[in-house]
Parts: C-alpha cells; structure tokens; sequence
C-alpha cells in the first residue's frame, strides 16, 4: 500500500455514477474486501465484521479472514 501511495482512505462521489449497480450497494456504509487477486470476498456493512483491521491485515498477506471462506467468497453474494 506504502508503495503505491496509498496512505489513508478516501471517498470518492461521481454524480450519476453507476457503481453501486455494479457492485450490488444497497446502503452506506458499505465496504467490500479485496484480496491479493482482486476477489471480493466480503461486501456488506462494516458491523458485520468483528474486526476490520485484522481482515485487512489478513489479505495484505494473502491470507483468508477468519471467518470467510474461499469457497464461501466464490459462491455467495461476494463474488466478483
């Protein structure tokens, strides 16, 4: 992340932007998780994840967070 700039979060609003048709939001807040290869394995409120930092710190490594599955990301509704 260092190496590509990118130091702290920022939001972004495109006027009649259809990026939350994409993407399936259907409220805010809304996050999606990436992992290394660009799956979202995650998307949904924050509140439904216990710990955002360690998931985030889980795919910096290229590892699954605890509690999402592989083939769960795949399958269900975080598929990309």
């Amino acid at each position: 992340m260092k190496a590509k700039g990118w130091q702290e979060v920022e939001h972004y609003h495109r006027d009649k932007s259809n990026a939350s048709e994409v993407y399936g939001i259907k409220g805010v807040p809304h996050v999606l998780l990436v992992d290394k290869q660009g799956t979202i394995v995650f998307k949904g409120h924050p509140a439904e994840r216990p710990d955002l930092a360690s998931d985030l710190t889980a795919l910096s490594k290229g590892e699954v967070p605890e509690g999402l599955a592989v083939a769960q990301a795949a399958e269900g509704d975080g598929a990309a």
